[in-house]
């Protein structure tokens, strides 16, 4: 046993080594969700219009891959590229600049017109394992002019365990109806998943200004109804034009969320500001900020042989799937606590 935890040692040392000269040569700090507590960073990014033209611009590209790294789980919006070239090539740019590399779960085209859009979940299998996904069957009503993709994952590290992510692109003129029936979205994925009640709705709800009036919003079916709960505030400016809409949102449901999530780190991300792109540079990535937040990791809490063996089997799971060096790391770790920690 302590041979195998001297060689882990050596791992994680390699690890940190590596993250050290990672962060060096990045913008100078390790990614929020980056932390071996087992905690996750989770966005939502309307990439406006994104397409061939946009992964075209390299250093629109170079903006995207910078951004998108940040996080565990991310939804991208608006996908709108028929080949689907463009967002394979965002995959392949993002996973040539990280070891833990992001896989990817993609929508069926959507939409009434001929205009159809996509939406991806780009995550980590390291952290996260997909256990299926589908896109809300909205035939029959045809309520959304893009139906919602459900996403529901495994989630070893936190107290959660599963949970699932309803990422919608909601349309303006019809924002107020399209509100009002995600909760018909999120019941039919509690029956789906055999009653887990934790979910995060996430996406361009076009929730403010011209499109949603505060009284109408308040009124709305999934503000009124005391399940869920919205984390990004009505004042948060989403947008990177000049205009001051809340539009991006976040809301959760579900107790075990409730509890996991922290309201300090919740918001917008505005990457202008952290990467000093004027107005120009910024416009040409999205006419939106991503909104993101942070669940807490219960890695530190227990060591108990009991605790550390379902985490071990998943990230076991995860090596043999993916090969991920930072799932070794994790299970390195696991393995050391208990003997580091007596």
């Amino acid at each position: 046993m302590m041979k195998l935890a001297a060689v882990c040692c050596l791992l994680v040392l390699t690890a940190l080594t590596t993250a050290s000269t990672t962060a060096s040569t990045s913008q100078g700090t390790v990614a929020p969700g980056s932390s071996y507590d087992g905690s996750l960073l989770i966005g939502a990014f309307n990439i406006q219009v994104f397409g061939i033209s946009k992964v075209g611009k390299v250093h629109v590209l170079q903006t995207l891959v910078k951004i998108l790294k940040r996080y565990d789980l991310v939804l991208i919006q608006e996908i709108r590229d028929s080949s689907g070239t463009a967002i394979r090539t965002l995959l392949d740019t993002l996973n040539s600049e990280v070891q833990d590399k992001y896989e990817m779960a993609l929508s069926s085209r959507l939409g009434r017109t001929s205009s159809k859009e996509q939406y991806a979940y780009f995550y980590k299998p390291s952290r996260l394992t997909l256990l299926w996904n589908y896109v809300y069957d909205d035939d029959s009503e045809d309520k959304f002019e893009r139906e919602p993709f459900v996403a529901y994952f495994e989630s070893p590290t936190t107290a959660m365990e599963r949970f699932a992510m309803i990422g919608v692109h909601i349309k303006p003129s019809e924002a107020v109806a399209e509100l009002d029936h995600l909760v018909h979205v999120y019941d039919d994925y509690v029956n789906k998943s055999a009653g887990n009640t934790n979910a995060i709705i996430a996406g361009d709800f076009n929730a403010d200004c011209r499109y949603v009036s505060k009284t109408a919003l308040k009124n709305s079916l999934l503000r009124s109804d005391m399940r869920f709960r919205w984390i990004i505030p009505d004042d948060a400016d989403t947008t990177v034009a000049a205009s001051d809409c809340s539009y991006d949102r976040i809301v959760l449901a579900g107790d075990d969320l409730f509890d996991s999530y922290q309201q300090n780190r919740t918001g917008a991300f505005y990457f202008d500001r952290e990467y000093h792109l004027d107005i120009n540079m910024a416009a040409e990535v999205s006419d939106h900020y991503p909104v993101e937040m942070f669940i807490k990791g219960n890695l530190d809490l227990e060591y108990s042989p009991d605790a550390i063996q379902p985490m071990l089997t998943a990230y076991s799971d995860s090596i043999s799937r993916s090969g991920s060096f930072r799932a070794v790391v994790w299970m390195c770790l696991l393995v050391m606590g208990p003997l580091m920690f007596p």
